[in-house]
């Protein structure tokens, strides 16, 4: 199977194996997510496998490019942002804005 198909099969496949019917089958998906992030440039697949692996109390750290700090980074800062005070609203928490 090419690498890129399976990368997006993985990707398409970690949100499935949260059903509680397939616990026993995470930790089979451990060694390919580890792949995915070694081989794939994908930030789409490799940011679901990284929140993946984070979930599972793995830490992914070792396995992120500066790319993915930078990617990462920047969505922290705009989520943080945000979420702040709007002194135009009398203080209320301002709602995510889709970018």
């Amino acid at each position: 199977m090419e690498p890129d198909v399976s990368h997006a099969a993985l990707a398409a496949m970690i949100p499935l194996v949260q059903a509680p019917e397939l616990v026993g089958r995470r930790a089979d998906l451990v060694p390919h997510a580890h792949a995915l992030l070694a081989h794939s440039a994908h930030p789409v697949h490799r940011d679901r496998t990284i929140d993946a692996l984070a979930e599972r109390d793995t830490d992914p750290q070792d396995r992120l490019t500066p790319g993915d700090l930078v990617r990462r980074g920047a969505d922290r800062a705009a989520a943080i942002e945000d979420a702040e005070p709007r002194p135009s609203d009398g203080g209320a928490v301002a709602e995510r804005r889709t970018r």
